[in-house]
């Protein structure tokens, strides 16, 4: 499969952020494959055409994934052992904090929609 990898387009942008700029056998997903770019197209229409929180999406989908592989380990600078399924968790959370979501908030601010707000102890009996 070919991969896009441009970087003037969001789809090599978001696979940069993932590292999952290298082809099969190479890829970022188990058995070394790669995201498509339908698949990363989706998530960068689904969060907004945000290319950090498409990211932070990749990165969910590869925990889920990954949480399917008990034996992937990463050994960091420091021989440390983390699980790839908690690598991409807490690469999802990061982004997430960076990038936030792409939510959009439905309701009207309080006092609006003909309700009357008054402080604690008034009494609207008074007026």
């Amino acid at each position: 499969m070919t991969i896009t990898t441009d970087l003037t387009e969001p789809i090599g942008q978001i696979r940069l952020e993932i590292g999952d700029a290298e082809e099969d056998p190479n890829g970022i997903r188990p058995q070394g494959r790669n995201f498509s770019d339908a698949q990363l197209l989706y998530f960068y229409a689904a969060e907004g055409s945000h290319v950090g929180r498409a990211a932070a999406r990749a990165c969910e989908v590869l925990v889920r994934e990954w949480a399917k592989e008990p034996t992937a380990v990463r050994l960091g600078p420091q021989s440390e052992e983390m699980s790839a399924s908690t690598f991409f968790r807490l690469e999802a959370d990061r982004l997430r904090r960076v990038h936030g979501r792409n939510e959009v908030v439905v309701g009207r601010p309080m006092g609006t929609a003909g309700v009357r707000l008054y402080p604690a102890g008034a009494n609207p009996a008074d007026e």
